[in-house]
């Protein structure tokens, strides 16, 4: 958890057809905010390459995902494993903000909540 920004983010960006929202302007800010300590990543590794991973906003105790990829099947799967490892095992994490919630989230135990609940979260995670 938290090494190779850089190599994570970049290759979110890649291998996207059509619409690509991480633009390199967009890059430029968010390597501000990581520099400022919001911006969090979980990497995959075989080998000591970096396979897989995820990068995310930190705030409080919770993360919100913003972008995942994977060179090797699943690379990208397992780091949202070891996100949701550190929820259950009282890490530094207390929830993970998916975004959508789509199928695949799911599988981890994912649910919805309302708005208020996510703020209300948010808000008990920084006291």
């Amino acid at each position: 958890m938290d090494q190779d920004f850089e190599a994570i983010i970049h290759s979110c960006q890649q291998g996207r057809t059509g619409w690509v929202w991480i633009t390199p302007a967009l890059i430029d800010v968010y390597r501000e905010v990581h520099q400022l300590g919001f911006v969090r990543t979980v990497g995959t590794y075989r080998d000591g390459q970096l396979v897989g991973g995820l990068w995310g906003i930190g705030v409080g105790g919770v993360f919100g995902i913003m972008s995942m990829y994977h060179r090797e099947n699943n690379a990208g799967t397992l780091a949202l494993g070891a996100l949701v490892d550190d929820v259950c095992g009282g890490g530094r994490w207390s929830a993970i903000d998916c975004g959508a919630m789509l199928p695949h989230f799911g599988l981890y135990g994912a649910r919805e909540i309302t708005q208020e609940q996510f703020c209300k979260l948010i808000w008990q995670t920084l006291k």
